[in-house]
């Protein structure tokens, strides 16, 4: 896959005129590029891969910056071939490092988690009501303690003593489950 704006290797196989790859031509080829209707004549030493008849063509990151790309080679060799290779760049990958990502103007860092934990820790939970109270995990995640005491659902702010909320819990007799929560 070609990607816009990073050097890439086109390769290309030359044959002879019964079909065979053709090995030893390198020093023989002189490679064109068409990029987005601009053609240019390619500088860079065309190298093989082993004996196979296998040519590579480096374009630099500068070239790639094209978005619609043809590669052709000629040899002076007579009755050789080398098949075009067309390429379509993309830009759509995100690179690894989230360094390059941050230096937008619109971009805020987030938090630390330092500092969620200490925005959690300080909520003034005096607003919630009971109906925002309906979730124990929440409760729990923010710091908040519940305790069963005396049949009643107790939940406990942050710092463990101060009583946010005290709810009846009915059991059945039988087996003495938890059935159910009053607000009173």
């Amino acid at each position: 896959m070609a990607l816009h704006g990073l050097a890439y290797s086109v390769r290309m196989a030359a044959y002879n005129r019964d079909g065979n790859r053709v090995s030893g031509l390198a020093s023989t080829l002189t490679a064109t590029l068409w990029a987005d209707g601009v053609t240019t004549t390619l500088t860079d030493t065309i190298t093989e891969i082993g004996s196979t008849g296998v040519y590579v063509v480096p374009l630099t990151a500068e070239q790639m910056t094209a978005y619609n790309l043809c590669v052709t080679a000629t040899s002076t060799t007579a009755g050789i071939t080398l098949d075009p290779v067309v390429l379509d760049t993309e830009g759509g990958r995100i690179d690894v490092a989230t360094s390059t990502r941050l230096a937008t103007t619109g971009y805020t860092t987030p938090p630390t988690t330092a500092a969620i934990a200490e925005a959690v820790g300080s909520l003034d939970l005096t607003a919630l009501t009971n109906a925002a109270v309906g979730s124990l995990k929440t409760l729990i995640l923010m710091g908040m303690s519940l305790r069963i005491e005396d049949g009643r659902l107790n939940i406990y702010e942050t710092d463990g003593t101060t009583l946010h909320a005290s709810y009846t819990l009915d059991t059945a007799t039988a087996v003495d489950p938890i059935i159910g929560v009053h607000t009173n």
